[in-house]
């Protein structure tokens, strides 16, 4: 039987000749290996017609009989009087058995050939998002994390490159929290906080109350309609896969986001008595790129928030503790800004801090300064935070003064 691997290597078909000259395929996407047995999505057709389509267990008899009887049955008058229906099944039959033998065999090891030149990696959003990687978000509920998620989608969707260090690319937002009312307010507010026009949309999927397994073909039909860089999960509890400390209900969420699209970014809760890591299974740090701890701090009237990235693969320089400000009013949110760390105090004690971070915290309240005045200020020798300073991307040579070179951290925001 000849079958053929699809483009991009998502599936395989068939096509074969009926006695009435027709053509039938049969088509199988998105191999799934469960512990039911092998499934996919199946579709067969008829001269580029479809018939039948559905998700199956390739390896249930029962299941296989029932979609040939349907899609025989969808069969033209003149060509079902010519065709056998056990020919055909046979024929479903024998594509079953080997078209996932076939597919995983394209799975095989190649000599990896090596860039043409040395190059950084590139970001949707620097440093939190990374083209082609995924990352994970956490922290306690209900301490911004949507607020957050929501803020990048559209700064990545709508280009802010005078507010965030970004590359615009189209975005998927899949909303599993909560209502589309809800949603559409704090969009209205952050866009206004923003400065972009408030009737600027968000490409979103709400799915509140539904699993990740039942939107994921609306999903991929979405992410393929428009032209998707980039998927914005809330939340990856609400999947609907298991008990998150259970390692292959974590492996699952991690392959199945890797699997509808390159980069991605999961919002995920932390443990109520231990807020340092993420909660469930190990193999969420293992199936991200980078890693990214939320901490807050509430005020009467605002939520400062601090994002400290623990895990970053490819990126080897220690990146500052990245601050935003939420105002709010009895409206909802009114203001967003990159706030000074004096302004929320609580966030800088909340993890430990080396000394780059020592030196990108002062930079980023006092502007700018020497070497020498950084080197006093954080009670490390002169030749240490030299070595930071220019070794870091992320702090460049600013004035002059006298005889001392003051260094400036790059605008972010």
């Amino acid at each position: 039987m000849d079958i053929r691997l699809l483009p991009g290597g998502q599936g395989v078909e068939h096509e074969f000749e009926l006695v009435s000259n027709n053509k039938i395929q049969f088509r199988t996407e998105d191999f799934r290996n469960q512990p039911t047995g092998i499934h996919g999505k199946v579709t067969i057709g008829i001269d580029k017609r479809m018939l039948n389509y559905t998700v199956l267990n390739l390896d249930r008899d029962e299941d296989r009989v029932r979609f040939v009887n349907s899609a025989y049955n969808m069969l033209p008058p003149l060509v079902r009087e010519t065709t056998d229906k056990g020919t055909l099944k046979h024929s479903f039959d024998l594509f079953c058995m080997n078209g996932y033998k076939e597919w995983v065999g394209t799975q095989k090891a190649s000599y990896l050939v090596p860039l043409s030149d040395r190059s950084a990696p590139a970001f949707l959003l620097k440093p939190f998002l990374i083209r082609g990687g995924g990352t994970i978000l956490f922290g306690p509920p209900g301490r911004g994390k949507s607020y957050v998620a929501l803020t990048l989608s559209i700064a990545i969707a709508t280009g802010l490159i005078n507010q965030f260090d970004v590359q615009k690319a189209n975005v998927l937002f899949v909303n599993l929290e909560r209502s589309a009312e809800s949603l559409q307010r704090r969009l209205l507010n952050i866009n206004v906080a923003l400065g972009i026009d408030e009737t600027t949309p968000l490409l979103t999927l709400n799915a509140r109350g539904r699993t990740l397994d039942d939107i994921r073909e609306s999903l991929e039909d979405s992410i393929k309609e428009h032209d998707v860089q980039l998927v914005v999960l809330d939340s990856i509890s609400r999947a609907g896969y298991g008990d998150l400390n259970d390692n292959r209900p974590t492996t699952r969420i991690v392959d199945t986001l890797n699997g509808i699209c390159e980069t991605w970014l999961g919002l995920a809760h932390s443990p109520r008595q231990d807020s340092s890591h993420i909660y469930g299974s190990i193999h969420f740090d293992a199936g991200a790129d980078i890693i990214v701890q939320q901490v807050s701090e509430a005020k009467e009237k605002s939520l400062g928030i601090g994002l400290n990235i623990t895990k970053a693969n490819d990126t080897a320089v220690k990146q500052p503790m990245f601050l935003l400000g939420y105002e709010f009013d009895d409206m909802g949110l009114t203001n967003i800004w990159r706030p000074k760390n004096s302004e929320f105090p609580e966030l800088m004690l909340s993890t430990p801090i080396d000394t780059a971070t020592e030196i990108f915290n002062y930079l980023n309240e006092i502007s700018s300064a020497s070497a020498g005045t950084i080197a006093a200020s954080v009670g490390k020798s002169r030749s240490m935070v030299s070595s930071i300073l220019n070794g870091s991307p992320d702090i460049y040579e600013a004035e002059r003064i006298g005889k001392e070179q003051h260094y400036k951290l790059k605008s972010i925001f």
